[in-house]
């Protein structure tokens, strides 16, 4: 299979790569070695793991771990019990 790269396109990302899967080669690069946060990836992640490990059905109550965190929020409160599937789908779709 051929693919091209419409090299007229912008790419209007601060960083990205396409590399060749079976080859490895890189074919475009863009701002490659700038350190990036990771929380997209660190999210679907713990989801693989969750959806992997554990009961979805499962309810949980939450703990106070909730008021360390940062970042976007599905306001739920310490105390609350809430299924792991809920829980699943608040972390992907937040």
């Amino acid at each position: 299979m051929i693919f091209t790269i419409n090299v007229s396109a912008k790419d209007t990302s601060s960083s990205s790569i396409i590399i060749d899967n079976n080859t490895g080669r890189i074919l475009y690069e863009n701002n490659i070695h700038e350190k990036k946060l990771i929380a997209s990836t660190t999210k679907i992640m713990t989801a693989i793991l969750a959806i992997e490990n554990t009961d979805k059905n499962k309810i949980v109550k939450v703990g106070n771990e909730i008021l360390d965190m940062y970042g976007t929020n599905i306001y739920i409160e310490v105390g609350e019990q809430i299924k792991i599937e809920d829980l699943i789908y608040g972390l992907l779709l937040r």
